[in-house]
């Protein structure tokens, strides 16, 4: 199963549009279903993903403020693995990963995708791998990026840049 995950979007609140090379890297991978984890403050983008594959989203802190209205949480049953989508807000400090860790167990899932950093990580913490593919339009001491994700036996995880 091949995942597309985004997260941070924030269209039209600090950017345009989605970059291009996003939606041409999930039709060029082929991904099975793409993950938004937040603040994408148009639900426009949505249709715009739809186009590529099944969309899973979730409601950001910024959402609100845009009225957009989405769960505020996902949990997805892959393989062996239970992946809790999150954005992120509420845990303080943000991005705290023993937090995140905890998030993820409370509600029973081994794998946690998140946001609202807008910094890309990779980590596995306590038997729980913790996924942020940062932001494509609005990021924090680091590139554009997303992220591409093969779950198999395991969870293979690439952060791609944005040229």
């Amino acid at each position: 199963m091949k995942l597309g995950i985004l997260s941070d979007t924030h269209i039209y609140d600090r950017a345009r549009h989605l970059p291009r090379a996003i939606l041409d890297t999930f039709v060029k991978e082929d991904v099975d279903i793409i993950l938004h984890a937040g603040d994408l403050t148009s639900l426009e983008i949505l249709d715009e993903l739809k186009e590529i594959s099944e969309v899973k989203a979730v409601q950001g802190n910024m959402d609100y403020f845009y009225g957009t209205r989405l769960p505020e949480k996902e949990i997805l049953k892959i393989n062996n693995f239970k992946i809790l989508l999150f954005h992120g807000y509420g845990i303080y400090p943000r991005g705290d990963k023993d937090k995140l860790v905890y998030k993820a167990l409370e509600n029973g899932c081994n794998v946690i995708i998140t946001g609202h950093t807008h910094i890309p990580l990779v980590t596995e913490l306590r038997g729980v791998k913790i996924i942020n593919p940062g932001s494509s339009t609005t990021p924090r001491y680091a590139k554009p990026t997303f992220a591409i994700a093969e779950i198999e036996e395991d969870v293979r995880v690439k952060i791609l840049e944005i040229p």
